[in-house]
């Protein structure tokens, strides 16, 4: 006798989902990005605090008697065997040349080491990536201040360039960014992926010039700010690392700890139709006039603090205060501007990118051009306020450059993002570079130039931008593009034949 069984016995009960199932995100860490974050800005800082210790150290050059030291040596009579000693005197103060080559070379060691970094990250995940990034920071921070003479010149150079590894932790950070917001619809992506820069200055500066105004000296802001940034990373482990880490230090298997999934996001993949990305001409209008903007940030950051303690002639303390002025200032003018962008409807939306764009770089221009002819024994204040203002104002490229460039690439905004900090990268690179090659010896006379050179590039920058200016989204973010730098995708599997 057979028994039959209904389907609806067998069958489980349906699952009921909410009806905004498909229209759930995922919960933002808030706290693990705001961590994240200020390690990013502190690892920038330990690079950055130069620019304004530089400003103190070795400040000779004014025929006192410490700017030579003393080498003794001695050599035989060419016929007879009686020695003669003599005493050559070398320069022991570092010229400002040498000074701002220090600021240079730190961009040489993100350019290197940048893709294979990016590489640990993809294989490693964020946390090995950005711990090891971060170290980079750390390590050469304690013994970089003890080098910087005439007698360790190269030993500073190299340290330097091993501190500008540091600065790649910001890719693993992006990424992080990435994988929790939306890189084609959330407005803020490139603000909070770049303003790192000024909010490191805001949280250096002003602590370092109170400190070297102290009898702790110069020496002492490179090393708070590298112990800093460790008590955060380890706050850090201790928070948001993996667990499978925690149980390798817990079991003692230290081989283990530098093996793991890949938990990365990918930036850097061949499913990228990067050969059109390189070919449209306006993505590389967006890195040029990223660039100009960048060199805003780099000049307020490394040029301006020198300007206000040697030109201007003001305290330490007062010149770290009112260097991280600007770049305060121009955090939020950037984050309200996103907002604003919206509420411009009697405008289209390609001509409030040029607006945005030109009120970031003509406005900061014209400031500079009027610096330039501005007598600072006589109107320091007004030199000042013109460098503060015109910082400020650079805030408004958020709505004007990045955002174009989001528009543009849309999906691929993460991969357009990194390739705009290389260009911020190669903005600071250059801007140190050319301070150094103008720079005279010992005198700061060269200044009025660097302002004025400052202005062409950013009038020529922002003409280009204004022409260049779209609202459209590239032909390469549509779906199914296909170009020739991209492995082809079969639907179907390949066919299985026996051996």
């Amino acid at each position: 006798m057979s028994t039959r069984i209904h389907a609806s016995d067998t069958e489980p009960p349906p699952i009921s989902f909410p009806k905004d199932f498909e229209e759930q995100r995922p919960v933002i860490p808030y706290a693990f990005l705001v961590l994240s974050f200020l390690c990013v800005c502190l690892s920038f800082g330990c690079s950055l605090v130069i620019s304004l210790t530089l400003t103190q150290i070795h400040n000779y050059g004014n025929g006192s008697g410490g700017d030579f030291y003393a080498e003794w040596d001695f050599r035989y009579e060419d016929f007879g065997s009686s020695l003669i000693n003599f005493t050559t005197q070398r320069r022991s103060y570092l010229s400002n040349p040498q000074k701002e080559m220090l600021k240079t070379v730190d961009s040489i060691g993100f350019l290197i080491l940048l893709v294979p970094l990016i590489c640990f990250y993809n294989k490693f995940g964020f946390c090995r990536g950005f711990l090891l990034t971060c170290a980079f920071s750390i390590v050469p921070s304690f013994f970089l201040p003890m080098f910087i003479n005439v007698q360790t010149y190269v030993v500073a150079i190299m340290l330097r360039i091993l501190q500008g590894i540091g600065w790649i932790c910001v890719v693993p950070f992006i990424g992080k960014l990435c994988a929790f917001l939306d890189v084609q619809e959330n407005k803020y992506i490139s603000w909070m992926s770049f303003s790192y820069m000024q909010a490191s200055a805001v949280l250096v500066y002003p602590i370092s010039g109170i400190i070297m105004a102290t009898e702790l000296g110069w020496h002492a802001p490179h090393h708070i700010v590298a112990a800093s940034l460790l008590i955060l990373l380890i706050l850090f482990m201790m928070c948001h690392y993996s667990e499978d880490f925690k149980w390798d230090v817990v079991e003692k298997r230290w081989t283990e700890i530098f093996r793991g999934h890949s938990l990365g996001s990918h930036l850097f993949t061949m499913r990228l139709p990067y050969l059109s990305i390189y070919q449209d001409f306006r993505i590389w209008v967006c890195f040029l006039a990223a660039a100009a903007h960048f060199s805003i940030i780099a000049f307020s950051l490394e040029v301006v603090p020198t300007i206000y303690v040697k030109v201007l002639d003001l305290e330490i303390g007062w010149a770290g205060f009112l260097a991280a002025l600007g770049p305060a200032i121009s955090l939020p003018v950037g984050y309200f501007s996103i907002g604003l962008f919206e509420k411009l409807k009697s405008l289209t939306e390609t001509n409030r990118l040029r607006f945005f764009h030109l009120l970031s770089t003509l406005f900061p221009a014209l400031l500079f051009l009027v610096i330039a002819f501005i007598d600072p024994t006589e109107k320091g204040n007004l030199v000042m306020g013109l460098c503060t203002v015109a910082v400020a104002f650079s805030g408004f490229a958020y709505s004007g450059v990045f955002r174009m460039s989001q528009i543009r690439s849309k999906q691929f905004n993460a991969f357009v993002v990194v390739h705009l900090l290389v260009a911020q990268i190669l903005s600071f690179f250059l801007t140190s570079l050319v301070t150094a090659l103008i720079s005279q010896k010992n005198e700061y006379t060269a200044w009025r130039n660097l302002f004025m050179g400052e202005t062409i590039v950013l009038v020529v920058s922002g003409g280009l931008f204004a022409l260049c200016a779209s609202n459209e989204a590239a032909a390469w973010t549509s779906d199914g593009y296909q170009d020739t730098s991209m492995k082809p995708k079969r639907d179907d599997p390949l066919p299985q034949f026996p051996l």
